[in-house]
């Protein structure tokens, strides 16, 4: 009997993505999960009942076996307050994608790479935009310098796309923050939206400021390439927006965001309004130790969109063929140009300098 893919928060703004795309390859295997039973019915519906919806809450641990009963992959599109149930999944020799941005809990997952082995279960992180794409232009790009000293990853983000609350609350609670970036010699650290660099996107974004942010992309790429410097900036397609989060992280006010009560207004805010397109691009600028250079980029329209298109990409490779066991990163387990180059041939709406 082949077994089942469960795909927890397959009902959300990205869930869903993946959810329609490996319904159509796989239908009747796919299971639509979380704590919502009637949303993931709905899709269910939406999709002719290709995909199986079922109500769970990660938070039960009594129900892991039963939840994972028959199933060979599970993609994680929701946040999570510690490991136990990826640990889980490992355990029980079921193999393990996850959506999340945040490089504490990631950097927990590694950890179990030793479990992931022993049992002949493969985790894959890093999957998305940023971290995801980044990762894989990042490594293309240090791969054609002779010797990379700098990666510079500049993402820009659509202010008029629509996310999930949690995805609008880690963001807030990522500004007026300070964080650790690993330095050629020693790490030192920086503030969120602080020291802005100009680059040049492509003829439609034209120049833009970018700002530092605290992505998971530049730690785990730096944690795993010696003697190379990573940072990664972002900012909006909206001038508006990318200039009242640079003014409010340099006059304080930013710190007031973290607040609850604030971030339901602002977030609701956010959702009532429109100040901006649904366009992304993720550009990488490169430097070699001999004054080299080299730039790659993707861009497209989604990021949501995209996130679930290379979730769904990753589900697929390792439901059809054989990889080493283990926890990776995207761009430690698959070569970069060629998975980029699969992802534009999947959606062409996607464009790459390569």
């Amino acid at each position: 009997m082949e077994k089942n893919i469960l795909i927890i928060g397959g009902y959300g703004s990205v869930g869903s993505v993946i959810t329609r795309h490996l319904s159509e390859i796989y239908p009747g295997r796919v299971i639509v999960a979380g704590r919502n039973y009637n949303k993931a019915e709905q899709l269910s519906k939406e999709l002719n009942h290709r995909a199986v919806p079922l109500r769970c809450d990660i938070a039960d641990t009594g129900k892991y076996s039963e939840l994972l009963k028959d199933v060979a992959l599970v993609i994680m599109c929701i946040d999570q307050e510690n490991t136990d149930f990826v640990e889980h999944c490992f355990l029980e020799e079921i193999n393990y994608i996850d959506i999340t941005a945040g490089y504490e809990f990631l950097s927990e997952v590694e950890k179990l790479n030793g479990i992931a082995v022993e049992n002949n279960a493969i985790g894959v992180l890093s999957v998305g935009l940023a971290p995801g794409i980044t990762n894989l232009l990042a490594k293309h790009c240090k791969n054609q310098l002779e010797e990379a000293m700098q990666l510079d990853i500049h993402v820009l983000l659509g202010s008029g796309e629509k996310h999930g609350t949690a995805a609008y609350q880690w963001m807030l609670n990522n500004l007026n923050t300070e964080y650790s970036v690993k330095g050629i010699g020693e790490a030192h650290v920086v503030k969120s939206f602080s020291e802005p660099k100009k680059v040049y996107f492509n003829s439609e974004i034209g120049k833009r400021k970018t700002f530092l942010f605290n992505l998971s992309d530049q730690h785990v790429l730096a944690d795993n390439m010696d003697g190379v410097q990573v940072f990664t900036r972002v900012c909006f397609d909206s001038l508006i927006m990318t200039n009242l989060i640079a003014f409010a992280e340099m006059t304080g006010l930013s710190a007031i965001l973290k607040k609850e009560l604030i971030q339901d207004i602002v977030i609701k805010l956010i959702n009532s309004i429109s100040l901006g397109s649904d366009i992304f691009m993720a550009k990488v600028i490169g430097r070699g130790y001999d004054g080299s250079t080299y730039k790659c980029s993707l861009s497209g329209h989604g990021e949501g969109y995209v996130t679930g298109l290379v979730a769904a990409e990753v589900a697929k490779r390792l439901i059809s063929s054989s990889h080493p066991t283990g926890v990776y990163h995207l761009e430690q387990l698959f070569e970069p140009q060629e998975a980029i180059i699969a992802l534009l041939e999947t959606e062409e709406s996607l464009k790459a300098i390569l």
